[in-house]
């Protein structure tokens, strides 16, 4: 009895988690589609196949269907980012690194990059996972006089803000590929560290980050 209890519980979790994920999916499909604010419960549910009642055993509203694409996303390239940087003592290159990964990730899938395009529009606020890790980077440059003493939440303010607009600018095809780089190479020198060196470290991260990927 023991054991098919354990086994009707173990499915009826898998189940739930399935339907979880097709909400989640439909909800990123539709904010690709029509932007957050079109991704209301009624086209959700329609979208994942399943009914209005189901959705609330899995969230309240639609913003927090948003919340959370944006929390699985952050927690997915902060592990990543972790591997990247683990054995890289210099902070500069830890935030290029952080950056490159975030530029790669969000432009190799053109749906992927058209959700992010159109949460941004949404004022949807930084993820708190890699605000954090924005500021440990942060700390430990301006600790080790990598970066200069600057306001951190202004150095986190020019960071975030800048990438969102270069990604924003490269998802809609006004800016060439590399537009991410040169921005990335911006951010690091108005942080203290010489423009020359900034666009190496970027130009080193983004070949670390690609050769990851390609592995």
């Amino acid at each position: 009895m023991a054991v098919n209890s354990e086994a009707r519980t173990r499915i009826a979790l898998e189940r739930r988690e399935r339907t979880r994920r097709r909400l989640l999916e439909a909800a990123s499909e539709l904010i690709a589609l029509k932007g957050p604010h079109a991704a209301t419960i009624d086209e959700i549910v329609r979208h994942a196949g399943i009914s209005r009642g189901s959705f609330y055993n899995y969230f309240r509203t639609p913003a927090e269907v948003v919340r959370e694409l944006g929390a699985e996303r952050a927690g997915r390239l902060d592990h990543e980012l972790a591997e990247l940087i683990e054995g890289v003592d210099d902070p500069a290159l830890q935030l290029a690194l952080m950056g490159s990964l975030v530029l790669i990730e969000t432009m190799s899938d053109p749906t992927r990059a058209w959700v992010n395009l159109q949460m941004d529009r949404n004022d949807q606020p930084s993820q708190p996972t890699m605000v954090r890790r924005m500021g440990e980077i942060f700390a430990r440059g301006v600790a080790s006089g990598r970066f200069a003493q600057v306001d951190p939440l202004a150095a986190r303010s020019l960071s975030f803000g800048a990438m969102r607009v270069a990604m924003r600018d490269m998802g809609l095809g006004l800016a060439p590929p590399d537009h991410g780089r040169k921005v990335q190479a911006l951010i690091i020198s108005a942080l203290g560290v010489p423009y020359a060196e900034a666009c190496a470290l970027t130009e080193e991260a983004h070949e670390r980050v690609m050769a990851k990927r390609d592995r």
